[in-house]
């Protein structure tokens, strides 16, 4: 590119940040024209060079224009939009500035997103999550005077929302700032619609998944604190309130939690404890059944003969002759 318009510009400069490259030109009124041809020109030359390459995009974005150095960023600012209409005209193209439309109102969209995101974050719901997102991407698109650079605008703000949403709700995100930083990464480099918002609900839906693991062990941690609690004091008449109050929680929200983290409720893991125990007393020791009911947690002892019946098959001295 260079090659080609330096011959025809009193002065070219070329910097480059991340995967842009960003170009200023001078030449005189009389040779626009020719600018714009070699600029085409070249754009083919680049596109049969880019075939190579996998994974490779190219988009030229034409500023507006100027005749004075104050106007520089005006054309700066209307090269950028140039370039981010790629994501609804295709990579590929030399895209010029195009005369800017009236805006348009985003409160009602953006709006109705956050109602929806907020629905699909109270329950940590990633298909609502991403019904959400694509209704959004659905209406944006739909919107009258919608161009590559407001599509992005509204990208970003999405994602905003999502962390507003997590912060109302108080569901911690680590590095917060961050996943705002690595999609607006992401989508500089998209070459469609359809791409930005690929990686939009990627990166969104990747973040629940960590908060959905952090929550599910969140979980696991007071019932293995339980299990524990019931395995030092299963000699004990312990109740399902008492470990409840032991690891923090009302007795029907625990009773819910430890059966859907243990596939048992708790009499039946409390039960299990003290058979494991019971059989071992009997296989190990010389003590009486009476005696190994009461150490086991039971004070009936015809309770204790029935519940190692119904858990063995057999009774205890049963077990004892086979086993010992």
């Amino acid at each position: 590119l260079c090659t080609a318009l330096r011959p025809v510009c009193s002065d070219m400069e070329v910097c480059f940040t991340g995967s842009r490259a960003y170009s200023v030109l001078n030449y005189p009124e009389e040779r626009r024209g020719t600018v714009r041809k070699r600029i085409l020109s070249a754009m083919d030359e680049l596109l049969v060079q880019l075939g190579l390459f996998e994974n490779t995009q190219l988009t030229i974005g034409l500023g507006k224009a100027v005749e004075e150095a104050e106007q520089m960023e005006a054309s700066l600012h209307s090269a950028e939009s140039a370039v981010a209409q790629r994501l609804l005209e295709g990579t590929g193209k030399v895209i010029e500035a195009a005369v800017p439309t009236e805006p348009f109102d985003t409160d009602s969209l953006l709006s109705a997103l956050t109602c929806e995101v907020e629905a699909a974050m109270e329950v940590l719901d990633r298909e609502a999550l991403t019904a959400a997102l694509k209704k959004f991407q659905r209406e944006a698109l739909a919107a009258p005077g919608i161009n590559g650079q407001r599509l992005l605008a509204l990208s970003l703000k999405a994602c905003r929302i999502y962390l507003m949403v997590l912060h109302k709700h108080q569901i911690h995100v680590e590095n917060a700032d961050e996943l705002y930083h690595r999609f607006s990464q992401k989508s500089d480099g998209c070459g469609s619609s359809q791409e930005l918002f690929r990686h939009l609900n990627g990166i969104l839906c990747e973040s629940l998944d960590s908060i959905l693991q952090d929550r599910r062990q969140a979980e696991k941690k007071p019932v293995r604190a339980a299990k524990q609690y019931i395995q030092e004091h299963y000699m004990q008449p312990i109740s399902l309130e008492e470990v409840a109050d032991f690891v923090g929680f009302n007795a029907s929200y625990f009773s819910t939690l430890f059966k859907k983290e243990s596939g048992k409720n708790f009499l039946e893991y409390l039960s299990e404890v003290r058979m494991n125990r019971a059989k071992e007393l009997l296989k190990q020791t010389n003590f009486t059944v009476a005696n190994i009911c009461s150490q086991v947690g039971y004070s009936d002892l015809k309770h204790f003969t029935q519940s190692f019946k119904k858990a063995t098959g057999l009774k205890p001295n049963e077990f004892r002759k086979l086993y010992s």
